[in-house]
């Protein structure tokens, strides 16, 4: 049993069972790499970033704008790849693979 679980037992805040722990495994991520050409400022990258953190499933973006390079990390059961390069696409951005 966790610490927290135990926690929580203690203190009478739930019930938990003992070794009938429920414990989700986390989603594989996957990390893609897109150069950016049109990116030429840290306007864009903080553009490029909110665009592509509001889509479900995406739980990262890092930017390199000297080399016009994002980096998402993101969960493939929730947001394909070609749905990252369309929401770019749509706020001017091209993205290449």
């Amino acid at each position: 049993m966790s610490l927290f679980a135990n926690l929580l037992h203690a203190l009478g805040i739930g019930r938990v069972e003992r070794g009938r722990e429920d414990v989700a495994a986390p989603a594989p991520l996957v990390d893609r790499e897109f150069l950016v050409p049109t990116m030429v400022c840290e306007g864009c990258a903080e553009r490029i970033a909110g665009v592509l953190t509001a889509i479900r499933g995406v739980r990262g973006v890092t930017s390199k704008v000297g080399q016009k390079r994002i980096r998402v990390r993101y969960e493939p059961g929730h947001v394909r790849e070609q749905q990252l390069k369309d929401a770019l696409t749509n706020i001017g951005f091209e993205a290449l693979v």
